[in-house]
């Protein structure tokens, strides 16, 4: 009855928890391919990149039908094809890069191969460049005369609105890259080419072609060498927006009234209605002062306002040249101005309900000046009170800061939602809504035991209401049993796991030892904020229960290994002392870590990497421990002592 009315408890409160907005670290956009590679007998070449285009040139006897690349990319993204998969390079080939926010890159790679040395001479030195004595043309004129030229010098299409738009995105030794203005139909380009003087070209200048899919041309010099050219056109939806740059570098740094300059690769001086827009935290947006617009070199500048609160800022700018209206942004923070605080984040991906008081750690985003960071303080604040806030870590690049609630205070403080956060700064104080519950925590209340007439080497659980559970279990310390005898003297049981927890209430199991002495006893529960009073009912304890006959499994070796080890850095490495067979390894448990995620190898497991601050736990304080093994039906302990390895 008691279980059912502590769920009820617990239940009943996490509903009545504020909804809170979720606040996440942001996601890398970063979507690059860094390195294209073919590796062809052992020798690698590697691949030209310009902006979105990839050119190879590979040896004339490669087939390009089956070539495997290996390609890296941008921290986090991922590539679609992979790489290491065999494509076939005799035509163009795209990838496409996404971003850890999932936003994409399309990339296009053409391969070509070298001509074959035939020997001649190509250097149009007036001479019969294949040394037979003949004239191969026919024409009675020595062919070094005539020109080997064979380009293509310039291209646009007659048949859009803007030709001069038309914009050369990239231009390699086989290709040109071209981008036509949103809503081109680029099934059906007319084509006006300029190409080398004397040459030819095939399809010929003024033809209409579709571009969807790229298309071929070759150029004939005069002298008879053809040149291939692939021609790409893309449509340029959101061309404004992919042409926006921000070219004022450290923007954290700009006070206000400074001048933020923006080039916008497609601005033409027909764009008279230029307007600029700044928006905060992804807050309403208000018009912007436009200092300068430079149409060649394609920039607009803009005046930030004279105060400002610090945080993620928009600049929009709207583009039009009264036919139709084009728009694009710029992103960047500002922390000279006015420190904000922006919330509580998320703990894995889950959002925060609620912090607790004290020693209780939490991250929030928090802009201040990185500059001169050591001089903020800041604080938890209620009934005209400030609380101090310990800081444990400042990210200047995320703007996030890890802090440490303070300890319980020495005065009555009540849980609830109407605390502040506080910035201290410069003589100056900002307040700003916490909109977490806030629990202050304390000792066990009210305690109970399922079982009170216990036998050596019997699990029990002892249920009670408190807040003693931090939001990171494994951080926290297991709940311990103090059992006192009739002369005063006392010992401590350690809870096994982690408790079952509401946020009133918890029930953890424990186990009397087997060299337990018989007899009643008193007992009271310590969690990490105190001591329990003594409970209303006394515990008798009995002999032992019958034994279970230990397992053949016997720890040889625990080791935390050190963080730069070639092997199993930042691992705790285990050994037994013969094959772990059919025996199941549950965990590996220490006083205040519980390791369940691991590797099993024939006599020895590992946990997986650990996280800076287990790993930190483990190889500062070298704790005991045991591995909870599973075997024929029956659970045991096998323990150790964990040493350092390297």
């Amino acid at each position: 009855m008691k279980k059912l009315y502590t769920t009820l408890v617990c239940l009943l409160l996490i509903l009545g928890c504020k909804d809170d907005k979720d606040e996440t670290l942001p996601l890398s956009a970063e979507k690059n391919i860094l390195s294209f590679v073919f590796t062809l007998n052992d020798t690698p070449y590697s691949a030209t990149i310009s902006g979105t285009t990839i050119s190879a040139q590979l040896p004339a006897d490669t087939s390009l039908t089956t070539l495997t690349p290996t390609i890296s990319i941008s921290k986090g993204a991922t590539i679609s094809p992979n790489t290491g998969i065999a494509q076939d390079f005799s035509k163009e080939v795209s990838y496409t890069v996404t971003a850890e926010n999932k936003s994409t890159k399309t990339y296009k790679v053409m391969v070509t191969k070298k001509e074959k040395d035939d020997g001649k001479d190509d250097d149009n030195d007036g001479k019969d460049d294949d040394n037979n004595g003949k004239d191969d043309d026919n024409n009675g004129n020595d062919n070094g005369t005539k020109s080997s030229e064979a380009e293509i010098l310039a291209i646009t299409f007659t048949n859009i609105d803007y030709p001069e738009d038309v914009t050369v995105l990239d231009k390699g030794e086989t290709y040109i890259k071209l981008e036509v203005p949103e809503g081109t139909n680029i099934k059906a380009l007319t084509s006006s080419i300029t190409i080398s003087e004397r040459a030819t070209i095939e399809p010929k200048s003024g033809a209409t072609l579709d571009y969807s899919q790229g298309v071929r041309y070759t150029i004939t010099a005069e002298d008879k060498t053809e040149k291939i050219f692939y021609v790409i056109v893309e449509e340029g939806y959101n061309s404004f927006e992919k042409s926006f740059e921000l070219l004022t570098k450290n923007t954290e740094y700009l006070k206000g009234g400074d001048v933020i300059s923006i080039e916008v690769g497609r601005l033409k001086p027909r764009h008279k209605n230029i307007k600029a827009y700044i928006s905060y935290n992804n807050k309403s947006k208000v018009e912007a002062k436009i200092k300068n617009i430079d149409y060649n070199k394609k920039l607009i500048d803009v005046v930030l306002p004279n105060t400002y609160t610090n945080g993620a800022y928009e600049i929009k700018i709207k583009v039009s040249d009264g036919k139709k209206e084009n728009e694009g942004s710029v992103y960047f923070f500002l922390n000279q101005g006015t420190p904000f605080f922006k919330g509580v984040l998320s703990e894995s991906g889950i959002p925060r309900q609620r912090v607790l008081l004290p020693n209780e750690e939490f991250t929030a985003g928090v802009y201040i000046n990185p500059k001169d960071k050591e001089n903020y303080s800041f604080y938890l604040h209620k009934n005209g009170q400030d609380y101090s806030l310990i800081v444990k870590k400042i990210d200047t690049y995320y703007n996030t800061i890890r802090f440490e609630t303070p300890k319980k205070p020495t005065t009555p403080l009540e849980s609830g939602s109407d605390f502040q956060f506080v910035i201290k700064y410069q003589g100056k104080e900002y307040v700003y809504p916490f909109r977490i519950y806030v629990q202050i925590a304390d000792i066990p209340t009210k305690l109970e035991l399922d079982n009170y007439s216990l036998k050596k080497g019997e699990e029990f659980t002892v249920y009670a209401e408190c807040v003693g559970i931090r939001y990171q279990d494994k951080h926290t310390p297991l709940p311990k049993l103090k059992l006192i005898k009739e002369d005063g003297s006392f010992k401590y049981i350690e809870a096994l796991r982690f408790p079952e927890k509401g946020i009133l209430s918890f029930y953890a199991p424990f186990k009397i030892p087997k060299d337990f002495e018989s007899g009643k006893y008193k007992w009271t529960v310590t969690n990490f904020v105190g001591e329990s009073a003594v409970a209303d009912k006394m515990i008798t304890i009995e002999g032992a229960t019958t034994p279970v006959a230990p397992s053949h499994l016997k720890v040889t070796k625990a080791e935390i290994v050190d963080k730069s080890a070639r092997f199993f850095p930042k691992q705790v490495y285990i050994t037994f002392n013969e094959a772990i067979g059919n025996a199941k390894l549950k965990a590996i448990v220490f006083p205040n870590l519980k390791i369940e995620n691991m590797i099993t190898y024939k006599s020895a497991v590992t946990s997986s990497r650990l996280s800076d601050n287990d790993y930190n736990y483990l190889m500062n304080n070298l704790p005991k421990g045991y591995v909870l093994i599973e075997e024929n039906g029956k659970e045991y302990q096998a323990e150790f002592s964990l040493v350092k390895g390297n």
